[in-house]
């Protein structure tokens, strides 16, 4: 699924020449292999798969990864700028675990924040963001799975801040978003599709 956190991609196309024969594509460019375990990490994460607590044992992640461990650690360090993990000496890397009160203020904190980087970001959305927001919007009516809703809310959301050139203000939005992730998972489970 295409996110605003991954929005540009490697065209592979030929290009052709009005003029001449088609060309084949330039070689791809090759993802530096700390974007790709931080990617794999991500999803995991926001998914749930690695659940709030959980450590994560950068040995055992760049095995399975088939990563050295240099990269494993930068991956680290960048998810941790976007509040998707914390690290503690001498006990590694974990997903954070907030309590009932921090969950709360965070929450506090986004309904501040939310408004102004909207109000940033609207003037500068494209008529291709447009058309993909009314796009989203049909699929999440349409939708009844609790994991794909939160995917294309997510999705819908941090497409709306997009535009908003404050990178403060943008980074720390998405942070909420990734530091509440899990508990809007536990939220709709437990509320059931009513409170879409």
């Amino acid at each position: 699924m295409r996110t605003p956190e991954s929005r540009l991609r490697t065209s592979e196309s030929r290009v052709r020449k009005p003029d001449g024969p088609a060309r084949p594509p330039a070689s791809p460019v090759r993802m530096p292999e700390s974007q790709r375990v931080a990617d794999h990490l991500r999803e995991a994460i926001l998914s749930g798969a690695i659940a709030p607590g959980e450590r994560i044992r950068q040995e055992e992640l760049a095995v399975r990864l088939g990563a050295s461990r240099l990269p494993v650690r930068e991956a680290l360090r960048m998810l941790e700028a976007e509040g998707l993990t914390e690290h503690h000496p001498h006990r590694g890397a974990r997903v954070p675990l907030l309590d009932r009160h921090q969950v709360d203020v965070i929450y506090q904190m986004r309904e501040r924040l939310e408004p102004l980087a909207l109000a940033e970001s609207i003037p500068h959305l494209t008529a291709g963001d447009h058309r993909r927001l009314a796009l989203i919007q049909d699929e999440i009516e349409a939708n009844t799975d609790i994991g794909e809703f939160l995917a294309l809310d997510r999705e819908f959301h941090l497409l709306s801040y997009s535009g908003c050139a404050i990178e403060q203000l943008s980074a720390m939005v998405v942070r909420m978003w990734n530091a509440t992730q899990h508990y809007r998972r536990a939220f709709m489970r437990l509320t059931g599709p009513s409170r879409r």
